[in-house]
């Protein structure tokens, strides 16, 4: 694949079980590319939505809302979330990260979610991409 822009569909599929499981899918027009090793997804949903790609790592950003999550197996990153009702302290925690970005345009993520100590949730996310 080139660095131009390709024009593609994102799909998401999350998966969350607090005190029951929920299962959403969400699907967007995006823009993907690539530069050096690290791929970039862009979207549409509430706000302008940045996925950067890397073989171990993957973020999740929301520059207007000046918000990140970021994904890397083993490994806990804490950074601010916004809300409807305000930023809050989120800790990611990601127990699984399989990126296969790169040949099959798909990503699943297994993670926790801590929110300040309030409430915990364990996850699942899926990212796939299909050019149109």
């Amino acid at each position: 694949m080139t660095s131009k822009n390709t024009n593609a569909t994102l799909t998401l599929t999350t998966v969350s079980r607090v005190d029951d499981v929920q299962k959403n899918t969400f699907t967007y027009p995006a823009h993907f590319y690539r530069k050096k090793d690290t791929y970039y997804v862009t979207f549409e949903g509430e706000e302008l939505n940045i996925i950067t790609i890397k073989q171990n790592e993957v973020r999740l950003s929301k520059p207007h809302s000046n918000t990140t999550l970021c994904f890397e197996q083993g490994f806990e990153h804490v950074s601010n979330y916004m809300t409807p009702a305000g930023k809050m302290s989120v800790s990611v925690f990601t127990h699984k990260l399989l990126n296969m970005f790169h040949d099959e345009r798909r990503i699943f993520i297994k993670y926790r979610l801590d929110f300040g100590g309030s409430m915990i949730t364990e996850n699942d996310i899926t990212i796939k991409i299909q050019e149109n």
